[in-house]
């Protein structure tokens, strides 16, 4: 190989791992991002009306916004404990919680303490 293939090939080789390392460096936020999601744990006092709280459509309607999710933990007459998720860091997930807490269905909420067992 001459001189100037040599050149080339090495001018190549460094291309290569530096577009590797850019898109590397692009991703890293990507995933960093896509991992921030807040959780909290919160008990509410259902309205009479609700006849199944763990309902995925009732459920999807209290927090009126696909980027949140509620899942039901436990619960009994009108009482229900449920792990809200959200995107972002705990501190964002209040929006979440007002969303929650502003539904016609909800008559109290409470956000409960992470290790408390209800």
């Amino acid at each position: 190989m001459n001189a100037v293939n040599k050149s080339r090939a090495r001018l190549f080789k460094h291309i290569e791992r530096a577009a590797l390392l850019a898109c590397v460096l692009l991703l890293v936020p990507i995933s960093a991002a896509a991992q921030d999601r807040c959780t909290a744990r919160i008990e509410v006092r259902l309205d009479t009306e609700v006849s199944n709280p763990r309902d995925p459509s009732f459920l999807s309607s209290l927090t009126a916004n696909p980027l949140y999710s509620l899942s039901w933990i436990e619960g009994e007459d009108s009482r229900a404990v449920y792990l809200l998720t959200g995107p972002g860091t705990d501190y964002q997930c209040k929006g979440g919680i007002e969303m929650v807490r502003r539904d016609a269905s909800i008559l109290d909420l409470r956000v409960l303490d992470p290790d408390s067992s209800n």
